[in-house]
């Protein structure tokens, strides 16, 4: 547990030329003071934490940092600190309103999670002897509790929930909110958005609430409705003011529905990471030292 708490996954080796991708994708997509500078004005370092990608930190050396005027501004996590601040708690909830009011020309589904969950779980019993390491590792959570049987109750919670469609990020934490000098909050990562149930992504938000983003596995007490309740307040405002009626008048949109299915999906992404940390191992993990036996610890815990 130590040594997943200290955030330093990392996935795949680094690709050869790293430095000038990363140089093209700045000036490609931030344009501005970026479209003045060489290769050679850049540094660029590999970040741990990428568990499904690579993470790279790109910025202006400190020789060019001395001589420009102006330089990119720095970009923060949205962290513990954040979660207490209004304004930011406000804004974030206007963002998450206004990415479940786009229309994206893809699939809509809302029960891909369902077949995510199936899939996962018969991967992992493939790979691994799930029961032999259960018992091995005196995994008492999971000696007590049928996983299979757990999935079937979060699919049916999912179902009962009857939260609505919408375009979704799927990932909505804090390491995917930054937080800017000037330009407020700014929702990167948008690799896994789809069409599905909106509640996913209050359920990763405030699955992490009360805790800093590398602190994964630390036991907090999930927030009490109070402390939910200007995000969704200010959600359902922000929504109102882009959709109108047509979200004012479903009853799937009040304050205690938006909440319920906040706690129900808190669970389902709670088991999202379980399934994920079964389907560990010495390749997706390639940089680090596996031991499944620690990893099963985790899920246990």
């Amino acid at each position: 547990m130590t040594e997943f708490n200290k955030n330093n996954i990392l996935r795949g080796p680094t690709p050869p030329r790293i430095k000038e991708k990363c140089y093209d994708l700045c000036r490609e997509y931030l344009g501005g003071v970026w479209l003045n500078v060489t290769v050679g004005d850049i540094e660029v370092k590999r970040l741990t934490g990428g568990a499904t990608n690579q993470l790279y930190y790109c910025a202006f050396n400190e020789d060019k940092r001395l001589s420009a005027g102006d330089v990119p501004q720095e970009h923060e996590w949205f962290e513990l600190n954040d979660q207490k601040n209004p304004i930011l708690v406000q804004e974030l909830a206007h963002k998450l309103a206004g990415i479940h009011t786009t229309v994206v020309p893809i699939k809509k589904t809302q029960n891909w999670i369902f077949d995510h969950f199936e899939d996962s779980y018969n991967k992992a019993y493939k790979m691994f002897d799930i029961n032999a390491l259960i018992d091995e590792c005196n995994c008492e959570t999971l000696k007590t509790h049928d996983l299979k049987e757990e999935i079937q109750w979060i699919k049916d919670l999912i179902t009962e929930s009857d939260s609505p469609v919408t375009f979704t990020h799927i990932d909505f934490r804090g390491h995917n909110i930054m937080v800017t000098e000037s330009d407020g909050l700014v929702i990167c990562d948008f690799e896994y958005g789809c069409y599905g149930c909106r509640g996913f992504d209050f359920g990763s938000l405030f699955v992490g609430w009360g805790r800093n983003c590398h602190q994964h596995l630390r036991y907090v007490k999930f927030p009490d409705d109070n402390t939910i309740r200007p995000f969704i307040d200010s959600y359902i405002k922000e929504s109102t003011k882009i959709l109108g009626i047509r979200f004012t008048n479903d009853i799937r949109n009040t304050f205690q529905h938006i909440l319920k299915e906040t706690k129900v999906f808190t669970l389902v992404t709670t088991m999202f990471l379980v399934l994920y940390l079964l389907n560990v191992n010495e390749l997706t993990n390639n940089n680090r030292p596996f031991d499944k036996k620690k990893m099963m610890v985790c899920i246990n815990q």
